[in-house]
């Protein structure tokens, strides 16, 4: 499993994310002991960019909260059954 929290609401930073994921993902795809789910966390604004750059993804009703309650609401993209 891959479980990234973007810090910053950037399409250069997810664009970078999304290539390295890539990158750790090559290999066998179906070997037993890979497991492919992504967990990605970042601005709701963003969704556009993560659904672009991170093939598969789908929001899901899972809201994060920042501990310093930021006023930018936050979500929750995965590419499994959550």
């Amino acid at each position: 499993m891959c479980v990234i929290c973007s810090r910053f609401a950037s399409k250069l930073i997810l664009q970078t994310d999304a290539e390295t994921v890539k990158w750790l993902w090559k290999g066998p795809r179906d070997s037993a002991d890979r497991d492919s789910r992504r967990v990605i966390c970042t601005g709701q604004t963003m969704e556009d960019v993560v659904v672009e750059a991170f093939i598969g993804l789908k929001q899901v009703s899972f809201e994060p909260e920042h501990t310093a309650k930021l006023d930018n609401k936050y979500a929750c993209f995965v590419d499994f059954e959550f």
